[in-house]
């Protein structure tokens, strides 16, 4: 599930995160994401790695991923001896997301060009594992970077069919966006296993049990702008949502079987919601969906 912060005083809002993702991995979920934006980009956090080594602290079960990390706003080593050492300190409950960010305003923050950030990705992504694979290199002294990192499940947040081959060819997993229609995601899919990816395969998807606030509908759909300060759509979100549980479950076991997932992030997040109206729905999630779920990927 991914998890975001409400419009709120900052404790408040942070108090209030972590509440939710108790309420999540105690009632069942299998893990979390927090995701990274800056400048006030409503419902994300600068700092995720930060917030996943909170909620680890706090909670006893399931995996914790900051998820996406804007890579090229950071040196790739300090990213890597952040998860590592994440890790280290959280056995088998970390995992982490890598991506090439598209929000002017993140760029602005560091002083960067937002145009440069796609080349200096793929220039990352292969700096990674090079610096995995070396073992001559200074870095890989370093115990949790030769020992536990490369045990740590990371991936690559793209649809685009050329950075999922790329992610593949350098041992890393791919996340791909909550899109409306995931028929847009099938070229990144097929592109990845053609690169004989192997590594975990998740898309995100937001899904309401009910009927979704129709303002929070109409909000989500305004809420991913400013690729380029032009207006235009970074990628539009649809929403799944059925009364019925079972027919949820249906239709997310569907997508997972046409997409050939290993997991699913669920979002309930609507901007300009209520943290109560949030966190219900995240409780009848847990109690109603994910055993359903669980059930249909057993069979």
């Amino acid at each position: 599930m991914a998890l975001y912060l409400h419009d709120d005083e900052p404790e408040r809002a942070a108090r209030t995160l972590l509440g939710q993702a108790r309420t999540a991995l105690d009632g069942g979920f299998h893990g979390i994401t927090i995701s990274e934006h800056h400048a006030g980009f409503p419902g994300y956090v600068p700092v995720p790695a930060t917030i996943a080594a909170t909620i680890l602290g706090a909670t006893q079960r399931g995996w914790v991923a900051p998820s996406p990390i804007l890579l090229p706003l950071r040196p790739v080593p300090l990213v890597m001896e952040e998860i590592a050492w994440l890790a280290a300190s959280h056995p088998g409950r970390v995992a982490a997301g890598l991506a090439a960010g598209y929000s002017q305003r993140d760029f602005d923050v560091y002083g960067l060009d937002r145009n440069a950030a796609a080349k200096t990705f793929r220039a990352q992504l292969a700096e990674w594992h090079e610096r995995i694979a070396d073992d001559s290199a200074p870095l890989h002294d370093d115990p949790a970077i030769s020992g536990v990192l490369p045990q740590t499940p990371v991936m690559v947040c793209t649809g685009g069919p050329k950075t999922a081959a790329l992610a593949a060819r350098n041992g890393f997993g791919l996340f791909l966006p909550p899109v409306d229609d995931h028929a847009k995601n099938r070229p990144a899919v097929d592109s990845y296993h053609a690169a004989s990816g192997i590594g975990p395969r998740i898309a995100g998807q937001w899904v309401w049990l009910g009927e979704p606030p129709p303002a929070g509908l109409d909000a989500l759909a305004q809420a991913y702008p400013d690729v380029d300060n032009s207006g235009k759509q970074a990628y539009a979100p649809g929403v799944l949502h059925e009364h019925d549980p079972d027919s949820l479950a249906d239709r997310l076991h569907q997508l997972m079987l046409d997409l050939g997932l290993t997991g699913i992030s669920l979002r309930v997040h609507l901007p300009g919601g209520d943290a109560d109206t949030t966190s219900t729905q995240i409780q009848l999630l847990a109690e109603q969906l994910v055993p359903r779920l669980e059930a249909r990927l057993s069979e």
